[in-house]
């Protein structure tokens, strides 16, 4: 590798991203995500941009341009939501299990997201965002 022409701010990208992946169980626990409640929180839920999870007229939806996954898994927990749209899109977010909020953890745009406090995140096009609880 010609590690003059590296490009910096992937390499730190990079870095942030296997950081974010590290601290969190729930992106690199190695069981089968099924969806079925294990200690009483379901291990994966699939979300439209309204919050709610898919059914299957949204899965067939070819406009949706927004799909959300929220992961549990080992008391951790990971909300990531996917932009392929060329504009941003707002989302609702579901409340974590518990107290508390999702905190912005990793975004691959160079675009801030923020979240209010009615858990309506606004997400940059064509990216992905993932919140930590």
């Amino acid at each position: 590798l010609d590690w003059d022409k590296a490009d910096d701010e992937l390499i730190g990208f990079v870095a942030q991203l296997a950081e974010f992946r590290r601290s969190h169980p729930a992106l690199s626990d190695d069981h089968f995500l099924n969806g079925h409640k294990h200690h009483g929180v379901r291990d994966v839920i699939w979300l439209s941009a309204a919050g709610t999870e898919m059914q299957i007229d949204d899965w067939h939806d070819v406009r949706g341009c927004v799909l959300g996954v929220q992961l549990n898994v080992e008391n951790n927990q990971v909300l990531c939501w996917f932009n392929r749209d060329h504009v941003a899109h707002e989302v609702k977010c579901p409340p974590p299990h518990g107290e508390g909020r999702w905190s912005v953890g990793l975004v691959s745009s160079q675009q801030s997201v923020s979240i209010d406090r009615h858990g309506v995140a606004n997400i940059p096009a064509r990216s992905v965002v993932a919140l930590e609880y």
